[in-house]
């Protein structure tokens, strides 16, 4: 069974960037504890991001990713997610890193942030 035969969810391309702050006992394995980074792709289960800081699996963060509406504004969804794994991207300097995504702070940005994926796959496999 690859990976993509195991996912829950469909990953959709997205190249908006995201916020992340590091949560919990953990933070002293992380080289930073708040960043930015640009994100890969994302679904309800998880998120891809790159960043020039290494951050270790089993991290909790918190992620503010802006979502580009249909109606033309911006709106913040804010997650929780653990990092899965943090992958170096050759001769780039900088890290893969998927996370799963755990919480979502507000039961309507969830649904709108649902709706959002929704639109965004439409896109995608209509290209």
């Amino acid at each position: 069974m690859n990976l993509e035969e195991r996912r829950r969810f469909v990953r959709v391309p997205c190249t908006n960037i995201l916020e992340y702050s590091v949560l919990g006992d953990r933070k002293q394995y992380a080289r930073e504890n708040y960043g930015y980074a640009h994100c890969k792709n994302v679904s309800l289960g998880g998120v891809l991001f790159s960043t020039f800081i290494e951050i270790p699996p089993g991290i909790t963060l918190k992620i503010m990713l802006q979502m580009d509406c249909y109606d033309k504004h911006m709106e913040s969804v804010l997650m929780h997610g653990e990092v899965v794994r943090c992958q170096k991207n050759g001769n780039f300097n900088t890290y893969d890193i998927p996370g799963r995504i755990f919480r979502i702070e507000d039961e309507i940005k969830s649904l709108n942030f649902f709706n959002w994926l929704a639109e965004k796959d439409e896109e995608y496999f209509l290209l």
